[in-house]
C-alpha cells in the first residue's frame, strides 16, 4: 500500500529539493533593482489581458482575489534587473506564499 504524505509536507519537501538544487548548482539569482522606472529608455515587453472574466456572481470573489495576488506579485517584480549570467526565480523574488502576503 502506497502512503501519501499530507499536502503541506509534500510542499515542504519540494521547497527543500529546490533549495538544495540551487545550492548544488551555485546559481546567481537576480536581485538588483532600478531606482526609478524611467531609468530604462525603452519598453522591452508589453502585454495586456483581462484579469476579471465574466463569471457567476458567486465566483466573482475568486476573480478579485486573483487580481489582488497578481498586484502583490507584480509589485515585487517591478524594476528587477536580470543581468547576464543571472537566473530569474519567481519564488526567490516573490517569496513564500502566506495568507498575509496573499
Amino acid at each position: 500500500m502506497k502512503r501519501v504524505l499530507p499536502f503541506w509536507l509534500r510542499v515542504e519537501v519540494l521547497r527543500l529539493r529546490r533549495w538544495l538544487s540551487t545550492i548544488r548548482h551555485r546559481q546567481t539569482f537576480a536581485r538588483l533593482r532600478m531606482e526609478h522606472a524611467g531609468d530604462v529608455p525603452f519598453e522591452l515587453v508589453s502585454h495586456s489581458s483581462k484579469l476579471i472574466r465574466k463569471v457567476d456572481p458567486e465566483w466573482i470573489r475568486l476573480q478579485e482575489s486573483k487580481v489582488h495576488n497578481l498586484e502583490l506579485a507584480c509589485a515585487r517584480l517591478d524594476r528587477l534587473i536580470i543581468l547576464p549570467g543571472e537566473v530569474f526565480s519567481f519564488c526567490k523574488v516573490v517569496g513564500r506564499t502566506t495568507r498575509r502576503k496573499g
